[in-house]
């Protein structure tokens, strides 16, 4: 009796042995830290803004004014005292531009705007020339050669072309000229205009007859708006003359720069563009080609295709666009017509 009662001890122990030794829970998880609501220093919401005045001192309404980096632009209009205001801006370093009818455009670079103060950019408009405002207060002499418009007259197609140039190395704006001159001479061009532009420059090509579908018609009949002179005289070379060349016609003007550039409602006439070329210089400045490419420069490509259907004497070259062109006609965009016209592999573009 006595053994079986120490055998049921030795159980009843074992038992509350195994259960005393079992593991405790684990403890809940603790609490995640609290979310800041400030982020990193390159994602702030900035402000930058300012007064626009003439050189009176009076105030400028109605002006334009752009703020931009390489990766964002937001634009405002100056009110009745010339003031403006830019917000919802990331934290980082900014250009500001400024345009106003029957003012200079001015420019205002290194503008930083952090989370500490509202950034100020105040610009002073003057008549005459174009300036360039840096952040230390210096101005810019204006360039040697003609400027190309501000805002290009309405084009029939344009396009934002890759990067022609390596970003490294610091490039200088001549390298963009060398690539963009090289391509032309391979197919052809030969005679182009060069203009001064914001930060940059513009190549024109010479007007020329092309095929409905983009190709370049081949010489002679390629550079004229007449037709070829016959072996034996005749009327229809005489009304030839007379009139412009049935068919279609091209320029292509490439714009250089790190701004965005704004176009008119205004269409381009065949006059205006087939002037481009003699009306700029043969050849890009040194002060120009030698200086360094700003951050985030690109070059854009404007298609200026024309149409004369008619042999009238009322006939005109027609600048083709989204407006003017007929339904069942389609309008080639700008990497057709660089396509066909062969520029686009002869600048090497995928």
């Amino acid at each position: 009796m006595r053994t079986l009662r120490v055998m049921c001890l030795v159980a009843l122990g074992g038992i509350s042995g195994c259960v005393g030794h079992q593991a405790a829970p684990p403890p809940p998880p603790p609490p995640p830290p609290p979310q800041s609501s400030v982020g990193p220093e390159t994602s702030g919401a900035g402000v930058v803004s300012g007064t626009v005045t003439d050189a009176t001192g009076a105030a400028v309404p109605r002006a334009q004014v752009t703020v931009y980096n390489a990766e964002i632009q937001r634009t405002a209009t100056t009110n009745g005292s010339g003031n403006y205001t830019v917000t919802g801006l990331p934290w980082g370093t900014y250009s500001v531009l400024i345009i106003s009818s029957g003012f200079t455009e001015e420019k205002i670079t290194g503008v930083t705007v952090t989370a500490a103060a509202s950034a100020q950019a105040n610009a002073i408009l003057r008549v005459g020339t174009t300036s360039t405002v840096r952040a230390g207060g210096n101005t810019e002499q204006p360039t040697p050669i003609p400027g190309f418009p501000t805002h290009p007259p309405l084009a029939s197609a344009w396009a934002s072309l890759p990067p022609l140039v390596a970003a490294g190395g610091h490039p200088r704006l001549g390298d963009f000229d060398r690539v963009l001159s090289r391509a032309l001479d391979r197919v052809g061009y030969g005679t182009k205009g060069y203009y001064s532009y914001r930060d940059g420059f513009a190549l024109a090509t010479r007007i020329e007859q092309i095929f409905p579908d983009g190709r370049s018609m081949p010489m002679p009949a390629r550079f004229t708006l007449l037709p070829p002179v016959p072996k034996v005289f005749s009327l229809s070379y005489l009304e030839g003359i007379v009139v412009p060349r049935k068919g279609y016609f091209r320029v292509i003007v490439f714009i250089v720069t790190d701004l965005p550039i704004v176009q008119t409602q205004d269409p381009a006439t065949s006059e205006q563009a087939a002037g481009w070329p003699s009306g700029g210089a043969t050849k890009l400045p040194s002060k120009i080609s030698k200086a360094e490419a700003p951050n985030g420069i690109s070059v854009t490509a404007f298609i200026y295709e024309f149409k004369n259907s008619t042999a009238d004497d009322s006939s005109k070259l027609t600048l083709l666009d989204s407006a003017t062109i007929q339904g069942a006609e389609p309008l080639l965009d700008a990497k057709q017509h660089l396509q066909e016209s062969g520029l686009w592999a002869a600048l090497g573009l995928p």
